[in-house]
Formats: structure tokens, sequence, C-alpha cells
């Protein structure tokens, strides 16, 4: 009980220090834009690309919301979650079509008023609203993105905003203030819960949504004198609201372990403590792996194309022919790791939908022969710099069996690309193909490094990886060959690694050799819901195997 209430205690101070940072934040920014030199902001290098890069944290924030939401299984935090949807729908419009239309110091309303709606049901979340919303997480998220791009496209189609000019400009202007204190009250009852349920996790979004508000402010009236340094101004708030909701979510999950020992001290029975202990602990050190490897992940092809993108600028200076050189030189570069970057945020939104049980297939009769045999024709000539053979061979020449080809590209483009990843060069990739009355068996052989004995357990468990440093020669976020599993097994189907091979490593895949009866013939072909092709597949794929570009 002491040390219970040591943490209760410990917990309600850092949230009140947090509380008290934002608004002692908040006030600065009123200060600071009255003093900021806007031709000194403007010749900071960060800023030349800063929109990029808030869209691409953005992009990052998401995802990293909705863990959140998983994590706790609070239904405000997914409603909170739809707001920063909102947010990024704002900022995009704010940042690329206003200025495009000279509208750059428009004060957009709609988003702001439906995020204003969206909290409100959060903090009143027994409502039937908010139980709908749930029930359909996929559905809510494609509503919102329509309904702010919508509706803000109408009100700057319609110029709703003539209401603050001229004798409306009062009303216009109360109306804005009104609905400013109603978020602000909002937003002080999230703090009085997050004080009651003395979670750290709610001022992280408090100071977030707050820096996110108050960007607003500098539109008003009261601060005309300073509208050449707001657009500029607010793409810095903008990064640092960002930048607090993605170092939040490292500090919460030191929180949960800090939570989990405290729930261990607790437990008295020494067997159940011993299974919980190693249960935690597991699920911490996965986690912590994760967000260590994320970073890492992220922060490096993010650096490649910053620093890419600060020689094209410096380039661009000493004339065009320079400047297309220097693009000519690193246009492979900048591409290979934005698809690093797609590859992750595909990896981690599908884990997630597996995970809350949305991995919806779309299954169809192919002819999985032709399937494997084209994705290996495709990726020959992306390890031709290796001098990697890569053979193919079947015992069955025609066969259509259920499953998603989409889901089964991915899954054969993975095996490949470890296989091409973990093989020096000039070895061999064997790729076999068999049937019986049962199953369909795809095995990917080949003769490189191979798994270590214990390591071949884990191997398709999350965040499993051979070398777990951030310095490792192979990279990647270590979730791969856990979206192959669940991939796997959402036909029906099993994956495993061959164990007692001499060298390298041999995965083998079985799918059901079942068929649907009712298939049309027109359907047999792959359904691409993305609607990429397979070289851009690959792409992204290999896209962390350096040695290839």
């Amino acid at each position: 009980m002491k040390k219970t209430k040591e943490y209760e205690e410990k917990s309600k101070r850092y949230i009140i220090y947090m509380l008290v940072s934002t608004i002692v934040f908040l006030l600065f920014t009123f200060v600071a834009i009255r003093v900021i030199d806007i031709n000194k902001m403007n010749s900071l290098p960060i800023l030349d690309d800063l929109n990029s890069i808030n869209i691409i944290i953005g992009i990052i924030a998401i995802p990293c919301c909705l863990l959140y939401y998983y994590m706790y299984g609070n239904n405000e935090f997914f409603i909170l979650t739809l707001s920063y949807v909102s947010i990024f729908i704002e900022y995009i419009y704010v940042n690329y079509i206003l200025g495009s239309l000279g509208l750059s110091q428009h004060l957009i309303t709609f988003p702001f008023v439906f995020r204003i709606f969206l909290l409100t049901i959060a903090i009143f979340n027994e409502s039937k609203y908010i139980r709908k919303i749930i029930d359909r997480k996929r559905l809510a998220i494609i509503l919102v993105l329509i309904i702010n791009i919508i509706g803000t496209y109408l009100e700057i189609k319609l110029k709703l905003s003539i209401f603050s000019y001229g004798e409306n400009m009062l009303i216009w202007s109360i109306f804005q203030v009104c609905v400013l204190i109603y978020y602000t009250m909002l937003l002080a009852l999230l703090a009085i819960r997050c004080m009651r349920k003395r979670e750290f996790i709610y001022t992280i979004f408090i100071t977030t949504i707050s820096i996110f508000t108050v960007r607003r402010v500098f539109y008003f009236y009261i601060f005309k004198d300073y509208s050449n340094k707001i657009i500029e101004y607010n793409k810095v708030l903008t990064f640092i609201a960002y930048l607090i909701l993605l170092i939040g979510l490292y500090i919460e999950i030191v929180r949960r372990i800090e939570e989990s020992i405290r729930l261990n001290s607790q437990v008295n029975d020494f067997q159940k403590l011993k299974i919980k202990y190693k249960e935690i602990k597991a699920v911490e050190k996965a986690k912590g792996q994760f967000f260590a490897n994320l970073s890492h992940e992220i922060k490096t092809p993010i650096n490649i194309i910053y620093s890419c993108v600060q020689l094209l600028d410096i380039n661009k200076k000493e004339g065009e022919k320079a400047l297309w050189d220097s693009y000519n030189k690193y246009d492979n570069t900048i591409k290979q790791n934005c698809y690093r970057l797609l590859r992750l945020v595909n990896n981690l939104v599908d884990m997630t939908k597996i995970d809350s049980g949305y991995m919806n297939l779309t299954f169809v009769n192919y002819e999985i022969v032709s399937l494997v045999e084209d994705i290996i024709l495709s990726i020959v000539p992306y390890v031709e710099s290796k001098n990697i053979n890569v053979l193919f061979d079947t015992y069955i020449e025609e066969l259509e069996i259920k499953c998603d080809p989409e889901s089964i590209e991915r899954v054969i483009l993975n095996l490949l690309s470890n296989a091409v990843k973990f093989t020096n060069d000039n070895g061999n990739i064997f790729v076999l193909m068999d049937a019986d009355d049962d199953y369909v068996t795809i095995r990917v052989k080949d003769d490189g490094v191979g798994v270590s004995p214990e390591l071949q357990e884990e191997i398709f468990k999350r965040f499993v990886q051979e070398d777990k440093s951030l310095n490792r020669k192979k990279e990647g976020s270590g979730i791969g060959l856990a979206l192959v599993k669940s991939l796997v097994e959402l036909h029906n189907g099993q994956v495993y690694l061959e164990k007692g091979t001499e060298e390298g490593s041999e995965f083998v895949v079985k799918l059901p050799n079942v068929r649907i009866e009712s298939q049309k013939e027109n359907d047999n072909k792959i359904i691409d819901v993305e609607n990429k092709p397979l070289v851009q597949k690959i792409h992204i794929e290999f896209s962390d195997i350096y040695e290839l570009y």
C-alpha cells in the first residue's frame, strides 16, 4: 500500500509538472512571435523542408496514436486519434492549398468545429455515439478523412470567411472566440479527468492538442502586425507538437514498465508472481526493442532524405545543370528511403489491423504456380549486383487454389528479401513448389548465413532479429516474418523454418489445396487493393537492402 501511494503521488507530480509546463509554453508562444526575427527564422535550413518533415512525422504520429488506443483499450484515445487525422488534413490545406490560392491568411474553421464535436463525445464517452464509432473503427477513420476534406473544400470554395470582413467582422470574431473558449473548457475537463485517473498519457494529448489549437489565435486581429510570420511560425509549432506526441510514446512505455513493477509488488503468490513477471518482462522487452528499432528505422531514412534535400538545395544555387546532375545522383537514394518508410508504415498498419481483427483478405481461385514464378522472374534483375543465382523449380505445372494473391505476393517477397539480405555474393536461392491432396508447398532456401539455433524457435515472433544492435549490418524492424506468419495463417496455412539444414536457411509455406466452388472465371486475377505494380512492391520490400541500390 505504501509503494502504491508513493507511485500515485509521483504520477500526480509528473502530471502537474507537465500541465504547468504546457501553460508556460503556450504563454511563451505569444511572446515569441513578437520577438522572433522572420528573416533569421527563414534562414534556418530546416525550415526549407519543414512542411515535408511535418507531413512525414504526421503520417507516423497517427499510427502511434492508434498504439496508445490498443495499449490502453480506452475509447477516448481512439476518438482523439480521429482528431489528429483532422489536424493533419487541416495542415495540408493551410500549407499547400491555401497558399496556391492566395488565401494563406484564411482562418479555416470547419476542421476545428469538427474536432470540437469529437472532443465533446470523447469527454462524454458513455454516449451512444462513441460506441457506434468504436464498433466501426475503419469506417470512422475513412469518414473523418472524407468529411474533413469535403467540408474544408466547401468552406474555401464558398468563401465562408466573408463574415470576417466589413460589418460582420465583430460577429465572426465573437464566434471564433466562443468556439475557442468552449474548446479550452473541454481541454480543462480532460485535464481534470487526467488528475482524477492519474494517467500521464492524458497530458500528452492535452499538450499536443493545446499547441495545435493555439496556432489559431495567431490569425486573430490582435496579431495582424505579425501576419508575415504566422505561416512559418505555425510550421514550427506543428513540428514541436508532433515531436511531443512521438516522444510521449517512449515516455509512456517507461511509465508502463513502472506500472508493471508496481502491480507485481502486490502479488503474494510466488508462482503467480514468477509467471506474471516473465510475461511482463517479455512484453516490455519486446516493446522496448521495437521502439528502439522504430527510432532507428525512422531516423535513418529521414536523415538520408533530408541530407539529400540539403545537397540538392546547395546545388540549386549553382544552376540548373548542377541541380540536374545532383538530382540524378541522389534520385535512387531518396526513392529507396521513401520506400523504406512506406514499408515500415505498411507493416505497422497491417499488424494493427491483424491485432484488431480488421484484416480482411479477398480470396479468389488463382493459379499459384504462375503467381510464384512471376515474382521469381521479377526479382532477378534486382539481385544481379550481388551475383546471386535465383533458381525456380516445380513438380506441378498448373494449379488453382483459394488464396488472396496480394497477400501471397507479400509473403513470397518478404521471404525472398530475407534470403537476398542474408546471402553472400555469388550465393544461391532456390524456390521449389510441390503439392499433394492437402497442401501446396512452397520452399524458399538459401545458402547464406542461416539462423542461429537459439533463435530458430523465436524467428516468427514480433521484433525478433538475429542482430539487435542499432549498428547492425542488415536493416529491418523485426516484424516482417511475424506478418508473414499472420498472413499465411489467415489462409489456414502453415509457415515454418526447416531445421537441420547444413547451411543457410529454408522456409516452408504450406497453403491449403482447396478451391472456391462458386468462383467466377473473370475473377481470376490479382486483386491489388493499393493498385501498386509488382515492380513497386519489390522496391518497397527490398528497400532495406542497400547493396542492391
